[in-house]
């Protein structure tokens, strides 16, 4: 009889699942995103409690008006400064060595000056042009001086992720929207800003200061305003996305400006209180992206596909339980935080969450196409499917109200993973990275599980 002493037998496939999972949460990127997940979901919390203290201080009309405002913000931020903070996480993997400091501190003071002559240029806006905007002249203004602060906010906080330095992270993300809570809180119960121009300035104010002494600690680091390689750079990798910024905008919120625009800013208010709680999911899925993408891109730069693949089948599973879950309970939550002329936001829920889940299986493939600087073909995808967007509000928003705004946005994000997937198709051995019939059928099924809740809620 043969001896076996000394003889391991080879793992059971569970036994290398367990064992890959161990090795994930032991990784810089693990630790690093437990941070970034908890600061997030303190975050959240933040703005959890922040809305029944505006939902009462607002009426829906002011809350809506509000909720336009950070529309235009999230635009003018991406567009005013020439997108040029989306390059600071590709361009970490590009600069490691030391030579990052002075390329960031000069693509910073690119972004801030661009959004400072955007900001400039809405002075020649006549008043009538509020019409266009959704708000208030004055407001676009305030929009766009909030965006020059942002331009250099987001650049740190990609570069943080990048670094996998979260503690940085969460701690400017939690105080910062602390103090525009408050600072707003107190506009509106003052009196000194009334209104949404309380909610607009508690916003902006903040924003801004944190923007500038952000800037100021950049150069200090990189000693560099300008320099040209680091521009050009900047802007081969960005400008190619605005189109696909602007798109995002339009599916995840420019259809709370075509619901003010087609029914009433008060339906807009009760709409934006319906996506502050679906947006969890793809809040979630912006958390675990940031984790992700930067792992991602050093994997497939070393060539371990088998590794990525892998860990995608535990990515998913953990995500689609997380919003499972999610659906069940966030509508309870919005019958039980908000007031009653808030209560159609709760059916609205589970569908704007369906769309997040869409998020993150379009994403499997868009990370792909910016890693190789395919930035082009992910606007051209983004681009098609806000126009589906844009065009299927215009049928369904008077015929069904704000409920089709939120069928028009599933929809419109099941087009862009399909899109997405066709871009990457082409290039085989990255499609083979990723099953499409295990990422459709989840697709598929949290549609189905969304609509579910929406007829039980509705």
């Amino acid at each position: 009889m043969a001896n076996n002493a000394g003889v391991t037998a080879p793992p059971s496939r569970g036994g290398r699942s367990l064992a890959a999972l161990r090795e994930v949460l032991r990784s810089k990127a693990a630790t690093g995103g437990i941070w970034f997940l908890l600061g997030t979901l303190a975050e959240k919390g933040l703005l959890f409690l922040s809305i029944p203290l505006f939902t009462h201080l607002l009426t829906p009309e002011e809350y809506g008006i509000a909720a336009i405002f950070l529309t235009w913000t999230v635009v003018f931020r991406a567009v005013n400064s020439g997108n040029v903070q989306s390059s600071v996480m590709r361009a970490q993997v590009d600069h490691e060595g030391g030579s990052f400091a002075p390329w960031f501190s000069s693509v910073l003071t690119l972004g801030m000056g661009l959004s400072v002559l955007a900001w400039a240029g809405t002075f020649l806006l006549p008043p009538e042009a509020g019409a266009l905007f959704g708000i208030d002249v004055a407001f676009v203004r305030v929009a766009a001086l909030t965006a020059v602060g942002w331009a250099v906010v987001m650049g740190w906080l990609n570069h943080w992720k990048g670094e996998y330095r979260f503690r940085p992270y969460v701690a400017l993300t939690i105080s910062l929207m602390a103090v525009q809570i408050g600072l707003s809180a107190w506009f509106i119960a003052s009196g000194r800003q009334p209104g949404a121009a309380g909610r607009v300035w508690g916003i902006a104010l903040p924003a801004l200061v944190v923007g500038l002494l952000l800037w100021g600690r950049a150069v200090h680091l990189g000693r560099r305003l300008y320099d040209r390689a680091a521009w050009r750079y900047a802007a081969a990798f960005s400008l190619p996305l605005i189109p696909h910024i602007l798109s995002g905008v339009i599916l995840a919120q420019f259809d709370r400006v075509m619901i003010a625009r087609y029914l009433h800013a008060a339906d807009a208010g009760v709409y934006s209180l319906a996506y502050q709680f679906g947006e969890t999911v793809s809040l979630l899925w912006m958390v675990t992206n940031g984790i992700w993408a930067p792992w991602f891109y050093r994997q497939a730069k070393a060539g371990k596909h088998d590794l990525i693949r892998s860990r995608s089948h535990l990515y998913l599973a953990g995500f689609a339980a997380v919003t499972v879950a999610m659906m069940a309970v966030m509508p309870l939550v919005v019958r039980v935080a908000a007031p009653a002329e808030f209560m159609g936001a709760a059916a609205i829920v589970p569908l704007v969450m369906a769309g997040g889940f869409l998020q993150l299986l379009y994403s499997f493939y868009a990370n792909i196409s910016f890693y190789e600087r395919r930035t082009a073909w992910i606007s051209l995808g983004t681009l098609l499917a806000a126009g589906l967007n844009i065009g299927l509000n215009m049928v369904w928003l008077p015929r069904y109200g704000f409920v089709g705004a939120a069928w028009s946005t599933v929809v419109a994000y099941a087009a862009l993973f399909l899109l997405q997937a066709a871009v990457v198709r082409p290039r085989r051995s990255w499609f083979a990275l990723y099953s499409f019939r295990l990422l459709a059928a989840a697709g598929v099924a949290a549609v189905a599980l969304a609509w579910l809740l929406f007829e039980w809620y509705a």
